[in-house]
């Protein structure tokens, strides 16, 4: 299958969804689908026309018996694993993911304090990516993002609380299974219950730690409900350096190790006294004194961070090494009365991401809009291997050679896991939880909320980039034109219905320009409201 859209503005999404039958650890196994079909072929286009307005729909599927959606594969012996002439890795890889924390408050990112000093050296001496978007406002559900190159709806790992939907499925192929293959020793040193294997991000890791006791934490941390509370099964950022840096030693070959800190997530994590550089609030307030705390965090997890690349350095691996640092969501500080993760609002969503490629350019700057799906593609080729993955995510590579996207990005997050405690800041009114979901390009995004769809918002980022303004009756072109991109993106894997559901000034400017089914010329993109489905019982 193959989705494409030409919005006719020099925007352009294209999402390959073939069969791809192929040999992998000596059976036959058929590649991974997105959208909800596995095992199907054909075409699906989805074209609009802003001048003409109307949108023309072609399908042509023939769906497998052996295939629902998401992942999928014949059986276990699909697992990839060594293999004489399998392609072998070129150099080493070090992937460190950042919980909650946001770019805007890194001094390589322009923040006015030094929060991230070794950050910003490692940044001069590779590339900065300004406006890299993250998948989810969730720990475990980004994360799976970043292992797998795959948007939420592709890899089925949906939720954090709940009791279905939380688990990265086997089938899935991970960054570490495919480096693993190529001759790689994979090691992983997490710092929190949320990025555990509770939620099987272990895949592909011959070493996985978590600092803490899992079992335990498997039997205490998650309630009868669903419901997770990390409470005790975090560690600080020096006992991840601490592990990671004695197994790097250890290693005699190529490697790939994955560090996930957790100290901005938590402000418990008090960074140890004589270890901390400590940022002063800016006023009496109680909120600065949290938003100082937060930049302490920050500080003491950068110098580990440092800690690491010393090793590296001493060890004479830096310079055969594969560095990239993404933060796996950001936070609220404040924002929309939000505090936290578990939201698509840019405070949650724009995330800082550096790679350092040996040989590559460096003290570069990207203002382009890129996505941590793009995370797993770009590692696969900078070492060696084919830079097409299973997923939406597609290699940065050219633009760190200094080549544009011959069409520019965009990018995708869902957020199906709001429970009643926070529903209030992303619900507005405060009822029931809801599902939500974001399409964004460099200046426009789109948050839909699936079971209310009149709270859905759109933002012109470009003069907005607070998201003060919703501005779904200002610019319907725009409002229908994002709708079509989470349509060819979304639509299918999650059954969306696609009604924005505006007050009646938006929708009555949606029909006269012809964009609601109904209406002249109209594009039928508007349906009945889906019943409501509690998030944990998805």
């Amino acid at each position: 299958m193959r989705v494409d859209l030409n919005f006719g503005t020099g925007y352009h999404v294209g999402i390959s969804a073939c069969v791809r039958d192929r040999m992998a650890g000596g059976g036959l196994r058929r590649g991974y689908t997105p959208g909800g079909l596995c095992g199907a072929f054909g075409t699906f286009r989805v074209v609009s026309n802003m001048n003409s307005r109307f949108i023309v729909l072609q399908a042509f599927v023939a769906v497998s018996a052996f295939g629902l959606f998401g992942c999928s594969r014949s059986d276990e012996t699909a697992k990839p694993g060594p293999a004489a002439d399998s392609p072998q890795a070129t150099q080493n890889v070090v992937l460190i993911t950042l919980d909650s924390t946001r770019a805007d408050r890194l001094s390589t990112y322009g923040y006015d304090r030094p929060t991230s000093p070794r950050l910003d050296a490692l940044a001069a001496d590779g590339v900065k990516f300004e406006f890299a978007i993250a998948q989810s406002g969730l720990t475990p559900v980004s994360l799976a993002s970043i292992l797998t190159g795959m948007n939420p709806y592709e890899h089925g790992l949906r939720v954090m609380h709940g009791r279905v939907g939380y688990q990265l499925p086997s089938e899935c192929v991970t960054l570490a299974e495919q480096l693993k293959t190529a001759g790689c020793a994979t090691g992983a040193f997490v710092g929190a219950f949320s990025a555990s294997q509770r939620f099987s991000l272990e895949q592909g890791f011959d070493t996985f730690t978590t600092g803490f006791d899992a079992e335990q934490a498997a039997s205490e941390a998650v309630s009868a409900a669903g419901r997770v509370e990390v409470g005790s099964f975090q560690c600080h950022a020096d006992e991840v350096t601490r592990a990671a840096s004695e197994w790097i030693e250890k290693q005699p070959g190529r490697f790939f190790v994955w560090l996930h800190f957790f100290d901005p997530h938590d402000a418990g994590l008090v960074p140890p006294a004589d270890a901390a550089t400590v940022f002063e609030p800016r006023s009496a307030s109680e909120d600065d004194a949290r938003r100082a705390a937060y930049e302490t965090e920050i500080h003491y997890m950068d110098a580990q961070i440092g800690r690491l690349i010393d090793t590296l350095r001493q060890r004479n691996l830096y310079d055969e090494t594969v560095i990239v640092v993404v933060a796996s969501q950001g936070t609220g500080l404040g924002e929309h009365g939000w505090w936290g993760g578990e939201a698509l609002w840019q405070p949650q969503l724009h995330v800082p991401l550096l790679v350092r490629i040996p040989g590559k350019p460096a003290g570069k700057a990207i203002p382009d809009l890129v996505r941590t799906i793009d995370v797993a593609a770009t590692i696969r080729e900078a070492v060696g291997l084919v830079a097409e993955g299973e997923g939406s995510g597609l290699s940065l590579m050219n633009l760190i050679d200094g080549e544009p996207d011959a069409e520019p990005r965009f990018a995708y997050a869902d957020l199906r896991d709001i429970r009643s405690d926070y529903a209030r800041a992303v619900t507005k009114d405060g009822a029931a939880p809801d599902r939500l979901y974001c399409v964004m390009d460099r200046d426009w995004k789109l948050i839909f909320h699936e079971l209310r769809p009149a709270e859905s918002d759109v933002f012109y980022l470009e003069v907005d980039p607070n998201e003060e303004k919703n501005v779904v009756v200002q610019y319907p072109e725009q409002s229908h034109r994002l709708l079509m991109v989470l349509l060819a993106m979304a639509g299918e894997a999650d059954k969306l219905s696609l009604n924005l559901g505006a007050d009646d000034d938006a929708m009555k400017a949606l029909e006269e320009l012809g964009y609601l089914s109904g209406s002249k010329g109209g594009s039928k993109t508007a349906a009945s409201k889906p019943a409501e489905i509690a998030p944990s019982d998805k």
